[in-house]
């Protein structure tokens, strides 16, 4: 299960790190390129809900085997993509996000199946240490792949791991326990992939500045579709299990959960193209100043599944929270508002700090929301628990690079496209670092908002009642 979970940030975070190679390699922009990420965040958005009651339906342990297989299948054909064809490119990396919903979707209900209550929180500690060395290694992987070998390279590299975890979790995971089976939503489905395809085509039409009248168009098939959905969840076969949010630590962990991911989604887009496009760094070099983050991360989330068991789980959030505050304000400060020359050790810092934020927020909350429901409700609360990561980092993409052409446009920088098919950004960079600092300072207050909101969850994750579960024969 730990090779799903170091599966997860490697592959996104050294795609991320690959993004200005491979824009280079297609002639294309950011707002181009970033779909390599988006769409496998948007495909994995719509799939996490429906993947919950597939856990319940045929087994979880099965299902999560089956993840290793396709996200293995996608990372190889998107390696092998040609260099003429970027838009296939997108749907590959589409269809690799179906294995990978079905590995996340389901890692915490095993994990909490697997561990007893008094040691949850070291287990999503150690998840989270795995989680820290994976973000650790991938930046300078990635930038070392890129510029000794091929972006490729960035999804050849991770094979090795989908084979080893699909036949380790074939063997190793414990027999699958299944519930009832019952008539899948259909209709709630469909509202539900047609809702998050017209929000993030109305996000994508504001940022491009599309025509006038197909903003709305787009904007009124996004409420239909929120409309339609409603009705429908309200109906007997509901997408959702609402009853896991009947629990405070459950709902409110999740927001936080969907805040630390949007906030930390922002930087890892963005600064890259800072590094390499504007301070001149070579990928290896920008690789190993990003490691900076993911490293606190492995030295901080084991400390905070062990705090968390032995003190309650709101006062390490509480400072998770008050260190990505800190460390976003600094980068906004003096890191990168003064262009070129910006105070590289307070960007340092910076990255540290943020690295301690999701080492202390995600180890205890992330335990006391999968131990404050049933046995019965765990595989729902596992794939709303990775819907609302995957939620953050979607709306981190999104809206990461809308405020940043955004705040751009208001030092005279208009341009469709952020990259030109050179190396260079078309914006200068008194424009641009203007931009990345005004946007980590929305960053640093939504972490403010949230230190605020945190002081109110609960300090203890009481057992919920197991039910008794029917096992497979």
């Amino acid at each position: 299960m730990l090779l799903g979970t170091l599966l997860g940030p490697l592959g996104g975070i050294i795609v991320g790190v690959s993004l200005p190679t491979i824009a280079r390699d297609y002639g294309v922009g950011l707002q181009d390129v970033k779909w390599v990420v988006l769409i496998y965040q948007l495909v994995m958005t719509c799939l996490l809900p429906v993947v919950g009651r597939m856990g319940r339906r045929f087994g979880e342990s099965r299902l999560f085997v089956l993840g290793f297989a396709l996200d293995g299948i996608g990372a190889l054909l998107s390696g092998l993509v040609p260099s003429k064809m970027f838009w296939l490119l997108i749907a590959v990396r589409g269809f690799q996000a179906i294995g990978a919903a079905l590995l996340f979707a389901l890692f915490s209900a095993l994990v909490t199946r697997i561990i007893p209550l008094e040691k949850r929180g070291l287990g999503f500690g150690l998840a989270g240490a795995v989680v820290g060395l994976s973000i650790l290694i991938a930046p300078p992987l990635g930038g070392l792949l890129c510029s000794e070998m091929s972006w490729r390279w960035v999804f050849f590299i991770q094979l090795p791991i989908h084979i080893f975890g699909a036949i380790m979790g074939w063997r190793l995971l414990p027999r699958d326990t299944v519930g009832e089976r019952e008539p899948a939503p259909l209709t709630s489905i469909a509202l539900w992939f047609a809702l998050v395809i017209a929000l993030e085509l109305l996000a994508e039409g504001i940022s491009q500045g599309w025509h006038p009248q197909v903003i709305p168009v787009v904007g009124a098939a996004a409420l239909l579709a929120l409309g339609g959905f409603i009705v429908s969840e309200r109906g007997r076969l509901p997408l959702f299990n609402y009853a896991v949010f009947r629990f405070r630590a459950f709902w409110l962990g999740a927001l936080g959960t969907l805040s630390i991911n949007f906030v930390l989604q922002i930087m890892i887009l963005l600064l890259p193209f800072y590094f390499e496009s504007y301070l001149k760094y070579d990928p290896r070099h920008m690789g190993m100043f990003l490691g900076l983050s993911p490293l606190a991360t492995l030295i901080a989330a084991p400390l905070a599944g062990r705090l968390s068991d032995r003190l309650g789980p709101r006062w390490v959030a509480l400072a998770g929270w008050v260190c990505g505050a800190l460390g976003f304000g600094l980068m906004a400060w003096r890191g990168v508002a003064d262009g070129l020359d910006g105070h590289t050790g307070l960007l340092a810092a910076g990255l540290a700090l943020l690295g301690v934020s999701g080492g202390f927020f995600n180890s205890p909350v992330i335990a006391t929301m999968m131990s404050s429901v049933g046995t019965e409700l765990r595989p729902y609360a596992s794939s709303v628990g990775s819907l609302t990561r995957n939620l953050g980092f979607v709306a981190g993409t999104t809206l990461g690079s809308l405020w940043l052409a955004e705040f751009m446009a208001q030092r005279g920088w208009t341009g469709s496209s952020a990259l030109q098919e050179a190396d260079s950004f078309v914006a200068p960079v008194a424009a641009f670092s203007y931009a990345l600092a005004a946007v980590f300072w929305i960053c640093t207050a939504w972490c403010a908002m949230l230190t605020v909101a945190f002081i109110w969850y609960p300090n203890q994750a009481a057992a919920a009642p197991a039910l008794p579960e029917k096992q497979n024969s």
